[in-house]
C-alpha cells in the first residue's frame, strides 16, 4: 500500500512539473518594433520613431551604428532604457556628413525574450556648410573693388553682396558665383560694405562682411605719412596725390563716424601745399577733448568734382601734465583798493627752481565796483607802469604791462579800448619764417564785453576791415604749414565760423597759453618757434630762456586774473610758456594770454611796485625797467 502511495505522489509531482514547464514555455519572444521612421532635425541630430507591437515590454534600447562601426554595438541608452510607452528617441552629437543606421529593440522581463534589433536604412547626415573666411578687399584704380575669400567647406556656390555703409542691411545678392573672388564695378564714390555667404542646396550660411572700403580712385587717394600727438595738438604729415598744388585739402574728424567725410563731419582747412605736395597740419587741443578718441582722415578735392580720403586713423590727445602746487599768501590791500580786488604772492619753487610770482583777481561783471580796462598814455609817449599809474590816478587799483612795443605799423599787439580798435593795430600777420616769408596768424586776444564779462578768442583784424573772433587758432606750423590770406567773403568762416563777440576792453600779444581749459602750447619746436605757438612768437619764448612773465586770464565764473613772475634773477628763474598755462589753470583760469615780458614785466598795486626792477644774477645784476605802451588793469567802475 505504501509503495502505491509513493508512485501516485511521484506521478502527481511530475505532472505538476510538466504542466508548469509547459506554461513557462508558452511565454514567447517580443515582437519586433515596426514602421521605423527617421527625421534629420539638425546638422548632428536625428529623431527615430517606431510603432510598438507589444504590451508586455519593459522598455526599449536604441542604437546608432555609423558607417565603419562594427555590426554589434552597445545601445546608446544601455544604462537608462526608454520607458515601455516610448515611441521615439532623439539622437544628438552625431557627426555631420556621416551615414548612420538607427535601431530599436523592445526589452522583455527575461532578456532572452527581447525582440530583435530592427535597423533603418542608411541615413546620410548632410555635411556642415563651411563659412567663407579671410575676406580681402582691394580698391582698384578704376574705383572698383575686388573681393576674395577662402573657400568654404561643402560650398557649391557663393552669393556676394554690397551696400552703402550707412544702410542697415544688405539687399538682394549682387551676384552668385562659383569662384572665390568677385569684382564690384561702377560704384559711385562713397563708403561701402561687402559680404559673401556660402550656398549648398537649400542650405546657406550667414553673410560674412569684410572691412568697409572707401570707393574712389586709388592712385588719387592721399597718404598719411606720420602721426604725432602731444597734450596740445594732433600733428599729421600727409601727401596729396592730385596733380595740382592748388587743391582743396585738409583734415576731417569725427567722434562717432569711423569714415569721416567733408559733408557730415568737422573739417579743418589745410595750409598751402608745397611743390612736393607734402605738408604738416595741426589740430589744436583748443577744439579737442582730453580722454576722447577721434576718427581722422585727410581729404583732397578736385574742385567741385570728386573728394578723395586717406585711410582713417584713430587719434587722441596725450595726458596733460600735472598742475603745479604753489602756496599763495594774500597781500593786504592799501587804502583805496576795495576788497573785491584780491592780490596774492608766492615764493614756492616751480619744478625745483626758485620762483617768485604775484597775481590779482577781481570780478569785473555786472554789480561789481571794479572794471577791467586796457589803457594807453594820453600823450602818446612810452612810459613805465608806475608813471602810468600816476597818470591814471586813484581810479587805478592794479596795473600790469600790456602788449609788445608799440609801433604805428606793428600788428603784434592790437587792442580794443572802450569798444574801439585803433586803426593801424591790425592782427593778421606772423613773424618771419626761415624762407624770409610771412605767415598768416590769428593772434590771441582776451578782454571783456560791455557788461564786464571776460572771454578769449583768436582774431583776424584786417586793415580798415571788420574784426573776426574765432574759437580756434589758425594752426600755423612754422616752415611747415603756412596759411595765406583768404578772400574777405571767407573771413567769417576762416579758420572756423567767427563769433559776434562785442569786445569793449581787450588786449593781444601772445602766445595764448591756456584756452578752453587746455594748455595750448608745449615744448615742441623746430629750432626757432614753438610748433604749437600759433602766433609765431619767436625763440625767446622757449624753455631754457625763462624771463619775467606777464599774463592775463579769466576764470570759468567770470573773474579776470592778472599774473606776473620774476625771472633771470637769483631769487626767481621765471617760467616757460607751457608752465604759464599750467600755473594759470591752477589758479582757476580757463583761458590765459601771455603779454610782453622780460624788462617790461611789472605789477603796480596802487603805488606799490611788487616785482623787482632788476635783471641778472650775481654780480651782473642791473636795473631793467622798460617803458611800455599799453597796460591792463583793474579800475574803479565808471558810470555808463
Amino acid at each position: 500500500m505504501k509503495r502505491l502511495m509513493t508512485i501516485v505522489s511521484l506521478t502527481v509531482f511530475f505532472c505538476a512539473f510538466f504542466l508548469s514547464c509547459k506554461e513557462e514555455s508558452q511565454e514567447v519572444s517580443l515582437s519586433d518594433p515596426g514602421n521605423l521612421q527617421t527625421e534629420i532635425v539638425g546638422e548632428n541630430s536625428v529623431r527615430l520613431s517606431w510603432t510598438d507591437k507589444n504590451t508586455s515590454e519593459t522598455g526599449f534600447w536604441v542604437f546608432a551604428r555609423g558607417e565603419g562601426d562594427t555590426f554589434h554595438v552597445r545601445p546608446v541608452n544601455m544604462d537608462n532604457p526608454l520607458p515601455a510607452d516610448s515611441g521615439e528617441y532623439l539622437f544628438e552629437g552625431l557627426t555631420p556628413g556621416k551615414g548612420y543606421d538607427f535601431g530599436v529593440q523592445a526589452l522583455a522581463a527575461d532578456p532572452k525574450n527581447n525582440s530583435s534589433i530592427v535597423y533603418t536604412d542608411r541615413v546620410q547626415l548632410p555635411a556642415v556648410l563651411g563659412i567663407p573666411s579671410d575676406i580681402s578687399l582691394t580698391l582698384d584704380n578704376d574705383a572698383a573693388v575686388t573681393m576674395t575669400w577662402t573657400a568654404a567647406k561643402s560650398a557649391e556656390s557663393y552669393s556676394v553682396y554690397v551696400k552703402s555703409y550707412t544702410d542697415a542691411d544688405f539687399g538682394d545678392a549682387a551676384a552668385n558665383v562659383t569662384t572665390h573672388s568677385y569684382k564690384f564695378e561702377k560704384l559711385p564714390f562713397g563708403v561701402y560694405e561687402f559680404g559673401v555667404r556660402a550656398e549648398s542646396g537649400n542650405s546657406s550660411t550667414d553673410i560674412v562682411k569684410g572691412k568697409p572700403v572707401r570707393v574712389q580712385t586709388a592712385s588719387k587717394t592721399p597718404e598719411i605719412n606720420s602721426v604725432n600727438t602731444s597734450y596740445a595738438f594732433v600733428n599729421i604729415e600727409y601727401t596729396s596725390k592730385l596733380r595740382l598744388t592748388s587743391v582743396a585739402h585738409g583734415l576731417v574728424i569725427s567722434e562717432t563716424n569711423p569714415y569721416p567725410n567733408t559733408t557730415d563731419d568737422r573739417v579743418f582747412w589745410g595750409p598751402a601745399l608745397p611743390s612736393d605736395k607734402k605738408v604738416k597740419q595741426l589740430i589744436p587741443n583748443a577744439v579737442l577733448e582730453y580722454g576722447k578718441k577721434y576718427y581722422l582722415a585727410v581729404y583732397t578735392s578736385e574742385g567741385t568734382a570728386n573728394t578723395y580720403y586717406s585711410e582713417t586713423i584713430e587719434v587722441a590727445l596725450d595726458e596733460e601734465p600735472e598742475l603745479p602746487v604753489l602756496s599763495w599768501k594774500k597781500i593786504a590791500n592799501p587804502s583805496g583798493v576795495p576788497s573785491t580786488v584780491e592780490v596774492y604772492s608766492t615764493e614756492t619753487p616751480l619744478n625745483g627752481r626758485p620762483f617768485k610770482a604775484w597775481y590779482a583777481i577781481a570780478d569785473c561783471g555786472p554789480g561789481s565796483d571794479v572794471e577791467f580796462r586796457v589803457m594807453e598814455p594820453a600823450d602818446n609817449t612810452l612810459k613805465t607802469i608806475d608813471k602810468q599809474v600816476e597818470e591814471y590816478g586813484e581810479d587805478c587799483y592794479v596795473l600790469v604791462n600790456g602788449g609788445y612795443f608799440y609801433k604805428p605799423s606793428d600788428w603784434t599787439s592790437p587792442f580794443v579800448i572802450d569798444g574801439v580798435r585803433p586803426l593801424g593795430r591790425d592782427a593778421y600777420g606772423g613773424s618771419n619764417t626761415s624762407d624770409g616769408g610771412w605767415a598768416v596768424v590769428t593772434p590771441g586776444v582776451l578782454g571783456v564785453d560791455p557788461s564786464g564779462k571776460p572771454d578769449a578768442f583768436f582774431w583776424m583784424a584786417r586793415p580798415n576791415d571788420a574784426t573776426y573772433y574765432y574759437r580756434m587758432p589758425l594752426p600755423t606750423v612754422p616752415d611747415q604749414a603756412k596759411y595765406w590770406y583768404e578772400a574777405s567773403t571767407e573771413l567769417p568762416h576762416f579758420p572756423c565760423d567767427s563769433t559776434g563777440w562785442n569786445a569793449y576792453n581787450a588786449i593781444s600779444a601772445g602766445p595764448m597759453v591756456l584756452y578752453n581749459n587746455r594748455v595750448v602750447v608745449d615744448h615742441t619746436h623746430n629750432g626757432s618757434y614753438y610748433t604749437t605757438n600759433y602766433e609765431l612768437r619767436a625763440d625767446d619764448q622757449f624753455p631754457g630762456y625763462l624771463p619775467d612773465r606777464t599774463v592775463v586770464g579769466h576764470t570759468a565764473d567770470g573773474k579776470v586774473v592778472l599774473f606776473i613772475c620774476d625771472g633771470r634773477v637769483d631769487e626767481s628763474d621765471g617760467a616757460s610758456c607751457p608752465e604759464l598755462g599750467l600755473i594759470m589753470k591752477s589758479l582757476g583760469c580757463v583761458a590765459a594770454l601771455n603779454l610782453d615780458g622780460g624788462g617790461s614785466t611789472g605789477m603796480m598795486l596802487r603805488d606799490q611796485h611788487l616785482n623787482t626792477w632788476e635783471q641778472g644774477k650775481g654780480t651782473s645784476r642791473r636795473s631793467e625797467y622798460r617803458a611800455v605802451w599799453t597796460t591792463a588793469g583793474f579800475f574803479k567802475k565808471r558810470a555808463k
